[in-house]
């Protein structure tokens, strides 16, 4: 006697059966499969779906509970059921899941391919697949296992993470400390090369700080943050009602900080300034070609969507918000809670400042023309007759110039129209930090450091 294949064996047992009409039978999906052998009124003890199977896409302990209670509940009633778990693979529609037939004859688990072939356009004719193959008989009492008896997995399964090897001395991993994300997230990025400029330094590297606001408004899922900016950058976040953040990735040449989350936030911080292994990028330029695979290694998808800065260091992350949102924002790390108090005022305000502390003070003529007899005195004459027509050397310009008087450390900012001129007198050292483009005429030396020099 020939075996008769599961689908034949649930179609005979089922015939005869006082099953319901099937009027609306949906024309694709593991439904459309399902429905004509289980009958109309079968009980949907849950369809979970997923955007991608590919990552941690499994129920949680409580969906689980409510689906196999259902499921029981069902079974001994007699009544037909079905629960499944649903997603998108590598380049189609598939699903798993567990059926029963009615009057509690038999238990089936059942697997569905939208297009088995890698997708329909690529290979006429090949259709979705459906298997059915029958699970072992449930005990007579309590609530059963399904995933047990049909030998499915359809809880989330918890990967093992993968030791680090931390070599002494080494760079920080590349990885979130004990990172657990929600079932269903969406990875959103925001950034420029820089945000509006602060007066303040948040690190040594002499640029001055800059700040970008960034409002997060997605209440359909939780937000994963990737974001990315050149310059040493305050990201002040809040969120609207309803959003919730699930992490915070913040990448850069120079130091980033992140401000406005509550302190359980999960954050990452990777720079070339901290020499993290994750390494860098910002949302310029060839920087947008870095976040994908980043995004792909730390959180098993691309980014979704990319909100760029304003330009007046402002971002809206997702729709902008319907004016009466409320809008929160956590007060334990505010952006000013970063300043850098040590380090002077950025730009012209920090020589004003300076200025008015004693450090530096406004330079005349008189010491442009000391600068120009010092270096005559101290150049050893050349042996050559004067050249008629020969112009006398340039005198030293005095625009922004200031005589350093105590020690001092140069502005951050100190670039182009905002460049000075400094003349350190003998016996004061040289000040320290970056001049940028400005001019500095050392009387200890006799040199002049600076594009713009003039002997």
């Amino acid at each position: 006697m020939s075996r008769l294949s599961p689908l034949l064996l649930l179609a005979a047992a089922l015939a005869g059966c006082a099953a319901q009409p099937v009027s609306e039978t949906p024309k694709t999906g593991p439904e459309a499969h399902l429905l004509p052998l289980m009958g109309g009124d079968a009980v949907n003890c849950g369809n979970f779906r997923r955007e991608s199977m590919r990552a941690q896409a499994g129920l949680t302990p409580e969906e689980f509970k409510a689906a196999t209670e259902c499921a029981t509940e069902a079974y001994r009633k007699g009544r037909p059921f079905y629960l499944y778990l649903g997603g998108t693979g590598i380049d189609s529609y598939v699903a798993r899941g567990v059926a029963g037939s009615r009057n509690g004859a038999d238990l089936y688990r059942f697997s569905y391919d939208s297009a088995p072939c890698g997708g329909p356009s690529q290979r006429g004719g090949c259709g979705p697949n459906f298997g059915l193959t029958r699970c072992e008989a449930p005990p007579a009492e309590g609530t059963f296992d399904v995933e047990r008896l049909c030998r499915v997995v359809l809880k989330q399964v918890e990967r093992p993470t993968p030791p680090v090897v931390r070599v002494p001395g080494g760079p920080p991993p590349c990885e979130f400390a004990n990172l657990k994300l929600p079932n269903d997230y969406v990875v959103l990025a925001s950034g420029a090369y820089s945000g509006r400029t602060l007066g303040f330094q948040i690190d040594q590297s002499g640029h001055e700080a800059t700040q970008i606001d960034v409002l997060v408004n997605h209440p359909a899922k939780p937000v994963v943050l990737m974001l990315g900016a050149y310059e040493p950058t305050v990201w002040n976040i809040s969120w609207a009602e309803g959003t919730r953040i699930a992490a915070v990735l913040a990448s850069g040449y120079h130091r980033q900080v992140i401000a406005g989350l509550d302190k359980d936030t999960p954050t990452l911080i990777s720079s070339y300034d901290n020499k993290n292994s994750c390494g860098y990028f910002y949302m310029a330029g060839d920087g947008l070609q870095l976040i994908n695979p980043l995004s792909r290694r730390l959180f098993d998808q691309p980014v979704e969507m990319v909100y760029p800065s304003d330009g007046k260091g402002k971002a809206v992350v997702g729709a902008p918000p319907a004016k009466g949102t409320k809008v929160h924002a956590s007060s334990a790390n505010p952006p000013e809670s970063y300043y850098d108090i040590t380090a002077p005022i950025a730009g012209l305000p920090g020589l004003e400042d300076a200025e008015k502390k004693g450090l530096l003070r406004k330079a005349t003529p008189a010491d442009a023309e000391a600068w120009a007899e010092a270096v005559a005195r101290n150049t050893p004459r050349r042996d050559v007759p004067p050249v008629a027509g020969e112009k006398p050397k340039p005198r030293v310009g005095l625009y922004n110039a200031y005589v350093v008087l105590k020690p001092f450390t140069f502005p951050s900012g100190l670039y182009g129209g905002h460049s000075a001129t400094f003349f350190i007198p003998q016996g004061v050292a040289r000040p320290s930090g970056n001049p940028g483009h400005s001019s500095v005429y050392d009387f200890n030396s006799f040199k002049c450091t600076g594009a713009l020099c003039a002997r």
